[in-house]
């Protein structure tokens, strides 16, 4: 499953970029998949536990019935819709090293989207995932190909089994870093 490529290729870049950083630097991770690109909606049964625009109370969690019997996952619906059928967001907790209790994760997730520093209101997921996306966005703008030779995978026959070899690319070669007056904030917002 995706899941899992997901948790062997980036939870070990991860702890290896901690290595990188301070040799012996190995912190507890908490590692969660955010999605928001699903076709789960959760509707109200009373009219009382709607808002007024007819969709569920922010704050809504939903850890069971439609959730994975034996997967550490919940859906969260975070923020008032204001136009249309609000949308939860689903998290897929990969790992958690932190040993979070699921109660207390829920509530930190639910306070964190809150935090989003573009918004005086909450939002539909947490803030992290959103900084990520505008990080990613704004990355391409720092990456330079002089050769043209820049592919995230390229696929080449082994000749042993007919099968194809995915070839990483050094990033790291191709990142113009940003100017150091803003290295230490949150310039991508």
């Amino acid at each position: 499953n995706q899941y899992a490529a997901v948790a062997a290729k980036e939870i070990t870049a991860l702890k290896q970029a901690c290595e990188d950083l301070e040799p012996g630097w190995n912190p507890p991770l908490t590692f969660v998949i955010v999605q928001k690109r699903h076709h789960t909606r959760l509707f109200a049964h009373n009219e009382r536990d709607q808002d007024r625009s007819g969709n569920i109370q922010p704050g809504l969690l939903v850890d069971t019935g439609v959730c994975h019997p034996h997967g550490y996952d919940f859906f969260l619906c975070s923020h008032g819709g204001i136009q249309g059928t609000s949308k939860p967001t689903y998290y897929y907790v990969l790992t958690d090293e932190n040993r979070y209790a699921p109660n207390d994760f829920y509530q930190l997730t639910y306070q964190l989207c809150y935090m989003y520093t573009a918004c005086t209101r909450s939002v539909s997921a947490v803030p992290p995932a959103f900084y990520a996306h505008l990080m990613a966005f704004r990355g391409a703008f720092y990456i330079h190909d002089t050769e043209g030779s820049i592919t995230e995978t390229t696929s080449t026959s082994n000749g042993s089994s007919g099968g194809d070899e995915q070839q990483e690319v050094n990033w790291g070669q191709h990142f113009n870093a940003p100017h150091p007056n803003v290295t230490k904030r949150m310039y991508f917002v």
